[in-house]
């Protein structure tokens, strides 16, 4: 062939029937040939390209050569034949619909489909974004220009909503300095000046998609994530005006924002108004509304003494059915734990939160108060993290602390019948936490004779003098050491309470008498500890002592170990940090944000819309460095 004549030149155009085309063995595009399988070069599927040649027809011609038997090899325009293909499937054409092609020698055949693929560039996305605008801006519907390119009105939406990013930020897309995912972070919002703020004005390592969508919804409320959202209701949100902003790119039911926090305030407080009377009729000195509240804005008040009425019988069979549902399952989150199934933890760990929250409602009817606290408590009306109304009763303030503190003094000395604390973690957590306090008790005994000669003649004198058998104790005294730790806590065998025992253990038997196998010889190890020093003695005593510690438990409420950590005025802080893995992944998402609500209370609003993993691992980055520790390990009082 001459280089100076064009193929479409020695081509003839002709349009020929559909059922007379066939993908040619020359075609050089084997990419999803495969049957069935939708390619997606230039990002539109076969399906699409269908929707689009049935709205607009066949806009490029396909090349062919004649095959010699009637029929016609396509060489270039192999996925306009599947799509026509999948037209005809549908029956919106016939058999035999003419096609538009171009019929050129076989000789040229290899060299038509080579040029047509390498010839074609993939448009940039920005060029699609705008080009979907212009055609709305002419006047086309969004659900018209879906269905002529075969994609989904939201789809439509989205590229609309892409074409609309500042211009500056267009052009860094174009040159590769934006990528998509920061594009439609910032989509979020139409204000161009609040885009380009945002993304221009942070450093490279803050410019992740999520922290620009948290920065353009800084002051907005995120409304699947949001306790107060789930109490007065979008709908009612809605109803009252209330403006709402929602992010295209989300996942399905995800993604609303409200634009009227103060909206959203107001509702909430008049639908707890009616809560907020029937508390104040009960007497309480002050009765206040605080919408979000998390369990640690407690801690710090001081409460008047409560009693607990016996249930009636109708009500005790319900606690007692109730513990038993939140016992079954606790049992299964536990199982779910260990066998690292995520998808039925996180289930259970919702189920688990709302058999608590109702337990809790159960009991929560028992509980009154002597008149007398009345004058000096109030009660704090608020939300829990399922955005169930929860009211603290009996709370003083820092003013009325000495009055309260007078009125109890006649009570001193008695059993005050109080509501045991809610259980907030699993029990596998528990001994995993415990595991870690038994082993700092073991450092911190060994370290303090004094505290360890106590622990052990008040052991021994509970069971030989007192026949006290049923007392539990944190020591065994019949000296069984305490070296399975790691089977509730595995990270324990490389920690520092592990290791500052185990330093000590050796630096004893090196100097104690050993037989010739090695091993501590029993006969010389008499006269060898009669002749130390009383202080020595003492203090291989509370080697031994701490060796045999052990304090692990499946129950919160469990105070054994109390006696001794107050004596060795335990700090754990200096023996466990916490992490995700050894604390923030097995507790629920409420009880984290809890927990950071403490260490790190102006992050709260950002971390609340983390998913569980990433949650987990931001408390833990928070936490270092805060000596934070949940209440089973806090300094005993």
């Amino acid at each position: 062939m001459d280089m100076t004549t064009s193929i479409a030149e020695l081509g003839v155009e002709s349009k020929i029937p559909l059922n007379k085309l066939r993908l040619s063995p020359n075609n050089v595009r084997n990419e999803g040939r495969k049957a069935g399988k939708a390619r997606k070069p230039g990002g539109m599927s076969i399906k699409e390209l269908a929707a689009s040649i049935r709205h607009l027809g066949v806009l490029q011609n396909l090349v062919v050569t004649e095959s010699g038997d009637g029929m016609f090899d396509v060489e270039a325009g192999g996925r306009r034949l599947e799509a026509l293909g999948v037209l005809l499937k549908d029956k919106v054409i016939a058999a035999d619909y003419p096609v538009r092609c171009l019929i050129v020698p076989d000789s040229a055949a290899v060299t038509v489909s080579l040029a047509e693929n390498i010839q074609r560039k993939q448009m940039h996305p920005a060029d699609e974004f705008t080009a979907f605008k212009r055609l709305v801006d002419e006047g086309r519907s969004i659900e018209a220009v879906a269905a002529e390119y075969g994609y989904t009105p939201m789809v439509v939406q989205r590229r609309l909503k892409l074409a609309n990013v500042s211009p500056r930020l267009m052009k860094a897309f174009r040159a590769d300095e934006v990528t998509i995912d920061q594009l439609m972070a910032l989509a979020i919002t139409d204000d161009h000046k609040a885009q380009d703020a945002v993304f221009f004005s942070a450093p490279e390592w803050q410019r992740r998609p999520e922290n620009l969508r948290a920065r353009l919804t800084e002051r907005e409320i995120e409304a699947d994530s949001d306790v107060v959202v789930r109490f007065v209701g979008l709908d009612a949100y809605s109803a009252a005006g209330g403006s709402v902003r929602k992010d295209l790119f989300a996942e399905e039911g995800k993604g609303v924002y409200l634009c009227d926090p103060e909206l959203l305030e107001k509702l909430a407080k008049e639908k707890l108004a009616a809560t907020v009377e029937a508390v104040t009729g009960e007497g309480w000195s002050w009765v206040d509304i605080a919408i979000r509240t998390t369990g640690s804005d407690f801690y710090s008040w001081q409460r008047v003494q409560s009693t607990r009425r016996k249930p009636a019988d109708g009500e005790a069979k319900q606690i007692a059915k109730a513990e038993r549902v939140l016992l079954q399952l606790r049992r299964k989150y536990d199982t779910a734990e260990e066998g690292d199934d995520i998808d039925a933890e996180d289930a259970l760990r919702d189920q688990v939160d709302d058999a608590e929250i109702y337990l809790e409602s159960l009991k929560a009817v028992l509980q009154s108060f002597a008149r007398k606290y009345l004058e000096v408590a109030g009660a704090v009306v608020t939300l829990d993290s399922k955005g169930h109304v929860q009211v603290q009763r009996g709370l003083v303030r820092e003013d009325d602390a000495k009055r309260a503190r007078a009125l109890e003094k006649p009570k001193k000395g008695k059993a005050a019948a109080e509501e045991p604390a809610k259980a907030s973690m699993s029990e596998v957590l528990t001994r995993r936490l415990s595991a870690h306090r038994s082993a700092a008790l073991q450092a911190e005994l060994a370290r303090q004779p004094n505290v360890a000669l106590v622990a052990v003649v008040h052991t021994l004198t509970l069971k030989s003098l007192g026949d006290c058998y049923h007392v539990d104790s944190a020591i065994k005294v019949s000296c069984t050491p305490q070296t399975t730790l790691d089977r509730w806590a595995p990270e324990t065998t490389s920690s520092a309470a592990v290791a500052a025992l185990t330093d000590a253990r050796e630096a004893w038997l090196a100097k104690l008498p050993k037989g010739e196998d090695g091993e501590l010889d029993g006969d010389k190890l008499f006269g060898a500890l009669l002749a130390l020093p009383q202080g020595e003695l003492l203090s291989l005593l509370a080697l031994c002592a701490a060796s045999c510690v052990d304090a692990v438990t499946a129950s919160e409420r469990d105070d054994t170990a109390h006696p001794l950590a107050l004596a060795l005025d335990l700090d754990m802080s200096q023996w466990w940090t916490a992490t995700a893995d050894g604390y923030f992944n097995h507790v629920s998402k409420a009880r984290s944000i809890e927990a950071i609500s403490s260490f790190a209370a102006d992050q709260v609003q950002h971390v609340e819309k983390m998913k569980k993993g990433e949650l987990a691992a931001a408390a833990e980055r928070l936490a270092a460095g805060t000596r934070w520790l949940p209440p089973i390990l806090r300094r005993p009082e």
